[in-house]
């Protein structure tokens, strides 16, 4: 009998027996061949939500890729590679975000976290991630929904911002 750790190994084989019938007075034999030939399986990225205060936006670690990747093949560690895919109508600016290619990190640039901190309008942010495994195959582009909770309650009209009131300098507006 041949085993092969598919989860670790493309695997081939060829897998004989023989198969005799008898109707009492002759016999006869044949032997039966099956190459069975494994094939890799690319990585998967589950679709994934990330949430944040508006204004806290300057961590370089919003999100790890590596929580929503699975690869049937092997374990997530084996996945080599993690990118940004090919720019999507409705993405974000990626070049306001980055991506760890080993650990699949997502982070803001200095830039990103300064446009999210100062836009009091947007609050989504699309991005779309592929995950590559050992043997080159590259997971199908998955959006990563960043989504912003703004520091104005609009419905309110209540600002709910971080930190503590030391951390602002407010200054009253005349009309």
């Amino acid at each position: 009998i041949y085993q092969c750790d598919w989860s670790s190994d493309v695997c081939s084989s060829d897998l004989s027996f023989t198969v005799q019938v008898t109707d009492g007075s002759a016999t006869k034999s044949v032997n039966a061949v099956f190459a069975i030939t494994g094939t890799n399986d690319a990585p998967v990225i589950a679709a994934s939500t990330i949430q944040f205060q508006q204004g806290q936006a300057a961590v370089a670690n919003l999100f790890n890729i590596q929580n929503a990747s699975s690869d049937v093949d092997g374990l997530v560690s084996e996945i080599t590679n993690y990118i940004f895919a090919a720019r999507q109508e409705g993405d974000a600016d990626y070049s306001q975000f980055t991506i760890d290619s080993i650990t699949g990190q997502i982070g803001l640039t200095a830039t990103g976290a300064q446009a999210i901190a100062a836009d009091a309008i947007r609050t989504d942010y699309i991005l779309h991630v592929q995950a590559q495994d050992k043997y080159g195959d590259l997971s199908a582009p998955q959006a990563i929904d960043i989504h912003v909770d703004m520091a104005i309650d609009t419905e309110n009209h209540v600002a709910t911002l971080p930190g503590t009131m030391g951390d602002w300098h407010i200054q009253p507006v005349t009309k």
